[in-house]
């Protein structure tokens, strides 16, 4: 994806400003972000649930500590539509595996409990960033919003 084909215009914004175009990207696409999540997400659930059927606090701790896994599909559909190219329902959910793989065991580990897995997600998947590139890219970006959160 070229940063030319964006649908909006690529700048630095206020953590505001970002928030208010994640939320805005988001009510565009809502039918395809709930439907992917819910054909994805359900499933699973309704199999903990029948498997824990007289534990339901653990069916529900199960299904919360999945939820990196199901994370991955609306960053994916949300990344793809900011550059135009907003996939399908059937493509999102062919997606999905390949999404899947990699660093789901350290998502749902030991990253699990990270209060900034969901904002460094993306480095993690969009860039395609692991190990040493990772750690690197992130202490760039985690002092920059601790320091807008402060401000």
């Amino acid at each position: 994806m070229r940063l030319t084909d964006a649908s909006v215009a690529i700048r630095p914004r206020s953590t505001w400003e970002a928030m208010d175009l994640g939320v805005l990207l988001a009510r565009q696409h809502r039918g395809l972000l709930m439907s992917a999540w819910a054909l994805v997400s359900l499933p699973v659930f309704a199999l903990l649930s029948l498997l824990l059927w007289d534990h339901p606090s653990i069916a529900l701790l199960l299904f919360w500590w999945l939820k990196p896994a199901f994370e991955r599909l609306p960053l994916y559909i949300l990344s793809r539509a900011l550059f135009g190219d907003t996939p399908s329902l059937k493509q999102a959910l062919k997606a999905w595996p390949r999404l899947l793989k990699p660093q789901l065991l350290a998502s749902l580990s030991w990253r699990r409990l990270s209060l900034s897995r969901s904002f460094t997600l993306p480095v993690q998947q969009l860039e395609g960033l692991d190990g040493l590139a990772r750690q690197q890219r992130l202490r760039v970006l985690l002092p920059r919003a601790c320091a807008r959160h402060a401000g």
